[in-house]
Order: C-alpha cells, then sequence, then structure tokens
C-alpha cells in the first residue's frame, strides 16, 4: 500500500505542477497506457507494485484529476 500511495502521489503532483499534461478529450485508458509504461521502467515504487495493482492507481488518479479539472471549470 505504501508504494501506491507514493505513485499516486507523485503522479498527481506531476499532473498538478504541468510536468505531465493530460488531453481531458482522450478516454482514461489511452492515457494510463503510456503513463503505465514509462512508470515501469522509470518509478522504483512500482517494482514492488504487482502490474494490476499499478494500472490501478494510474486510472485512479487520472480519473480523479479529470474529475478536479471538470469541476473547476463548472466553478
Amino acid at each position: 500500500m505504501w508504494h501506491g500511495a507514493r505513485v499516486y502521489n507523485t503522479l498527481l503532483h506531476e499532473l498538478r505542477e504541468v510536468r505531465r499534461k493530460i488531453d481531458k478529450e482522450k478516454s482514461i485508458n489511452m492515457i494510463q497506457i503510456a503513463i503505465y509504461k514509462e512508470y515501469r521502467e522509470d518509478n522504483w515504487h512500482s517494482e514492488y507494485l504487482h502490474s494490476h495493482t499499478l494500472q490501478q492507481v494510474i486510472i485512479n488518479v487520472i480519473q480523479n484529476y479529470k474529475s478536479y479539472l471538470k469541476s473547476k471549470e463548472e466553478y
């Protein structure tokens, strides 16, 4: 769980600081594939996570961030 939380926080920080951009119009699966490949190679936390767990963490971050952007626009 600890490594999953670190991946979540790292990716969310990258999105919020605009180090990584996501296209709001693309599907979540298309976005997560590119991020998953990069994180599997470059992020040391991913070594301790099962591949399905890493995918689910990335999908949750993307869903939450897209929801945040939508709420921010509506506000």
